[in-house]
């Protein structure tokens, strides 16, 4: 499970490569920082996933990954997907305030899109889809999630998602 939650943290560190937006309009933003990102991909993610690009549609920014197989299936990611969601959230909710980051989120709560994973199996073939709603992403921004403790060696629930006290 360890080597699910490094390759949320992976996939949200290259989520902060796409932050460097300039001041023409949010669309444009997104096209500019998407466009810079791909132009170096393919990316290992580590734990056997390498991510092939970023592309954006009229509701979802996606990150469209392989997950070559050999240490973790899709199936088994699967099987975990709401351990790898979590992941990818509480990533989210503990980089929300770095430089460039929040306003990457911003404009996709602003442009009514979501955040998703979209991750291939090589050898099966198989997708798994992980998707952060935009409403989701806007609890992040407003605070209403909030992170949990990093693990320790006596916890193994470190991906909760804990709402924030109002």
């Amino acid at each position: 499970m360890k080597r699910i939650l490094s390759i949320t943290l992976s996939l949200v560190g290259a989520l902060l490569l796409t932050a460097n937006l300039s001041s023409c309009g949010e669309q444009a933003q997104l096209d500019k920082a998407i466009a810079k990102y791909n132009a170096k991909m393919p990316q290992d993610a580590g734990g056997g996933m390498t991510i092939q690009q970023l592309t954006l549609s009229d509701t979802q920014m996606v990150y469209e990954c392989v997950q070559s197989e050999e240490q973790d299936s899709i199936a088994y990611m699967r099987e975990h997907q709401d351990d790898l969601k979590n992941g990818v959230v509480q990533n989210l909710v503990r980089n929300v305030n770095n430089e460039g980051f929040r306003e990457i989120i911003q404009t996709l709560v602003n442009t009514d899109r979501s955040l998703a994973y979209s991750i291939k199996g090589a050898k099966t073939g198989e997708t798994l889809n992980i998707l952060v709603s935009k409403d989701e992403l806007n609890d992040i921004l407003a605070g209403r999630i909030t992170a949990t403790p990093a693990a320790t060696e006596t916890s193994n629930d470190s991906t909760a998602v804990t709402p924030a006290k109002e």
